[in-house]
């Protein structure tokens, strides 16, 4: 009848909420990936930004002498 179909909505709706309530909604397990996911992706971030600072330095130490050869391969072809 009506009236029971109205119980079972309304008992549901409460499993419901107290699923929600006790954090199994969302499964803990794919939560928990999702977090490490997350963490894992910003470790790789940090990593290459730190590859991306490194690099720049590297470059800014030998500036001096790929300008000298750039220099020097200027000087052979004004030469030839």
């Amino acid at each position: 009848s009506a009236e029971n179909r109205l119980k079972n909505v309304l008992a549901d709706f409460e499993r419901q909420g107290y699923r929600m309530k006790n954090g199994g909604y969302v499964d803990k397990r794919i939560s928990f990936y999702s977090i490490l996911c997350a963490v894992i992706s910003l470790l790789f971030a940090c990593f290459m930004c730190y590859l991306w600072t490194d690099a720049a330095k590297d470059r800014d130490n030998y500036k001096q002498y790929y300008e000298y050869y750039q220099e020097q391969a200027r000087e052979q072809k004004g030469n030839k």
